[in-house]
């Protein structure tokens, strides 16, 4: 199957992304920094930069560069946005295979964060329990935080014995966090 080209949407003389997850850089004219007018080659940009979401993942991006001033775009992005069209209100990339460095469009979708959320579970990337960077409780602390509620202990006396706040445990003894175990 051949790689199809499209231009990038707010870049459309300047780059191209490829529905393999490829971007490149069209061959053009642009102004130095010092005043001069250089010739730009075409080119596949390097995937070297990553850029790290809120929960700590990391995605492929590139810097855009128009006039001196860069943008940076993650690839999965540009892929979507270039052969599906503009991301939906309230939508979030999803990578069907559950590997972030895997931008093919075959391996694309828009979606809600609960579908995301579905998919990471699925995949074993989930960030719950102790995977999760923030996490001060382990999964083997889990019973022993409910057996002490059911016998009528403090939700500050529990809290005391782990280093937690009293409401971590009592979302623990609802049920409301790590209610995977």
């Amino acid at each position: 199957m051949d790689e199809q080209w499209r231009p990038v949407l707010g870049f459309e003389d300047y780059y191209e992304v490829s529905d393999q997850g490829r971007v490149r850089s069209l061959a053009r004219t642009c102004k130095h920094m010092t005043g001069f007018r250089r010739r730009v080659l075409p080119r596949i940009l390097k995937f070297n930069n990553y850029q790290r979401n809120l929960d700590g993942r990391c995605y492929r991006a590139v810097g855009l560069y128009v006039d001196e001033v860069r943008t940076r775009r993650t690839v999965h992005s540009l892929v979507l946005d270039a052969f599906v069209g503009s991301r939906p209100p309230g939508a979030v990339v999803r990578h069907l295979n559950g590997r972030p460095d895997d931008n093919r469009l075959t391996n694309l979708a828009w979606g809600t964060s609960k579908e995301n959320g579905e998919d990471m579970s699925k995949h074993g990337r989930s960030q719950r329990g102790t995977r999760h960077r923030l996490a001060k409780l382990r999964e083997a602390d889990i019973p022993a935080i409910r057996a002490a509620g059911a016998s009528g202990l403090s939700t500050k006396k529990i809290s005391r014995g782990y280093a937690v706040n009293a409401e971590t445990i009592r979302k623990v003894l609802a049920g409301k966090a790590w209610s995977h175990v």
